[in-house]
C-alpha cells in the first residue's frame, strides 16, 4: 500500500492512533481502523482520501474515494485481477499471458486493445482492434527498431525507424494528451500540474490558477475527471515488458526493455469512445502517440526534439 511505503521512505511518527508522513510534496495524516487497515488519508492540500473494501473482514482495498470539495469526490475502483473501473466509464479488466505479460485488455466483454508477442520475447505489436495496430521489429545490431502504424485494414500509414535501448534515455517520461485531447475538448500540455501529498491526485490549473483537470492514479491506472468530477477518459498501462532476466545480460534487465523506447504501453479509452495508444518515453523520431477520432481518422504524433519541453510531466 502506498502509504506503507512512503510511511518507510519518509518516516512516521505516531500521533493518538495517526500516522503523520511527510512527503516531497507536503504531509498527510494516515488513519487506522482497529484492523490495522488504513482507512483515511487526510492531506495538508485539503484533499481527503478514502480507502474501499469491499466487506468489513476484507484487508485489501478495492478501490479509492479521492474527495477534493465538499461537493466533488473522485471514485475509482480496482483489484489484483487487473480489473478497473469509474463511475460513467466502462469497466476495463487486463488479460494476462503465462508470462503475466498483457494479451488483452478489455471494455465490458469486448477487446480493445491486443498485444502479440515474439517467442524471443520482444513485442510483435499492439493493436486496437477494427481500428489501427503499430507492429514492432525486434532491436538490430544498432539498436534499431522499425514502427509501422497501420489502419483497420492493414494499409500503411505511418514508418518510423528509431534508436531503442534499456540503456539509452527516452525524450520525456509521464502522460501524453494527445490522445484524449479532442475528447476533452482542450490541450492539456500548457496546464500546470501538481500532485497532492497523498499521492494519488494530480491537479492540473490552467494560467489563472483554475483547476481544469483531476487525475487520480490508482490500481496500476489512471482516470482523468473534469472539475465538476465527471470521468472522462482511462490511461491503461500494460505490462508489455517481459520480467524475466536472461542469462548472461550485461545490464541485468530483460531483452524486451530495449523496445521501451518504441513500444506503446499506454492504452487512453474516453467517455465518447475514442481510442488511442502512447509510448510514454519514446525515443527521438518515434510515432509517440496514435488514435482513432470519429469517422475512423487515425492521427498519429512524433517525438522531435521542439516537444520536450511541452510534453515532459
Amino acid at each position: 500500500m502506498k502509504a506503507i511505503l512512503l510511511a518507510l521512505l519518509f518516516g512516521a511518527m505516531a500521533v493518538n492512533g495517526q500516522e503523520v508522513i511527510e512527503t516531497w510534496d507536503g504531509s498527510y495524516r494516515a488513519f487506522q481502523d482497529e484492523q490495522g487497515r488504513y482507512v483515511r488519508l487526510e492531506s495538508s492540500d485539503g484533499i481527503v482520501l478514502h480507502y474501499l473494501y469491499d466487506s468489513p473482514a476484507a484487508t485489501a482495498e478495492t478501490g479509492v474515494a479521492v474527495r477534493v470539495s465538499e461537493t466533488v469526490t473522485l471514485t475509482v475502483r480496482y483489484n489484483d485481477r487487473g480489473d478497473f473501473s469509474a463511475p460513467g466509464l466502462p469497466n476495463v479488466s487486463m488479460v494476462p499471458d503465462s508470462h503475466d505479460r498483457t494479451l488483452e485488455i478489455r471494455a465490458g466483454d469486448k477487446p480493445i486493445a491486443t498485444f502479440a508477442y515474439r517467442p524471443d520475447k520482444y513485442i510483435a505489436g499492439v493493436s486496437l482492434p477494427g481500428h489501427l495496430s503499430m507492429r514492432l521489429t525486434p532491436p538490430d545490431a544498432r539498436q534499431h527498431v522499425r514502427q509501422i502504424l497501420q489502419s483497420g485494414a492493414g494499409t500503411v500509414i505511418g514508418l518510423a525507424d528509431v534508436v531503442s535501448s534499456a540503456a539509452v534515455v527516452g525524450m520525456w517520461s509521464g502522460f501524453t494528451f494527445d490522445t484524449v485531447a479532442g475528447s476533452l475538448g482542450f490541450n492539456p500540455r500548457p496546464l500546470t500540474f501538481k500532485k497532492s501529498p497523498v499521492g494519488y491526485l494530480t491537479t492540473a490549473r490552467d494560467r489563472k490558477g483554475r483547476v481544469a483537470l483531476y487525475i487520480v492514479s490508482a490500481g496500476g491506472q489512471s482516470v482523468g475527471f473534469t472539475p465538476d468530477g465527471v470521468a472522462r477518459y482511462y490511461d491503461l498501462t500494460a505490462e508489455i515488458f517481459d520480467s524475466e532476466i536472461p542469462a548472461g545480460s550485461d545490464l541485468g534487465i530483460s531483452v524486451s526493455l530495449d523496445q521501451n523506447k518504441a513500444a506503446p504501453e499506454h492504452i487512453t479509452l474516453t467517455a465518447d469512445g475514442t481510442l488511442g495508444m502512447y509510448v510514454e518515453e519514446p525515443a527521438d523520431g518515434a510515432i509517440y502517440a496514435a488514435w482513432v477520432e470519429p469517422g475512423e481518422v487515425i492521427k498519429y504524433s512524433r517525438a522531435t526534439a521542439e516537444k520536450i519541453t511541452r510534453a515532459s510531466r
